[in-house]
């Protein structure tokens, strides 16, 4: 698939794209997949940093407040 390089040279140059420059580009003319790839970085981000993001480590309990309603 050939496509044109600039509208405004006089000879029109042609160049050649790549399977996967094609599929690139289409991707990126889709606004809601886009925005989904960005929060499923982002999630799998979180999921990879959580022993950063955690108040408290794993294995952490507190014994008195077992019972206690969440707030």
């Amino acid at each position: 698939v050939f496509f044109k390089r600039k509208k405004s040279q006089e000879n029109e140059e042609y160049i050649a794209l790549s399977e996967g420059q094609l599929m690139w580009r289409q991707f990126l003319k889709h606004r809601v997949a886009v925005i989904a790839s960005i929060i499923l970085i982002f999630l799998y981000s979180v999921v990879i940093f959580a022993d950063f993001f955690a108040p408290y480590g794993m294995l952490t309990s507190h014994k008195f407040h077992l019972y206690a309603p969440p707030q």
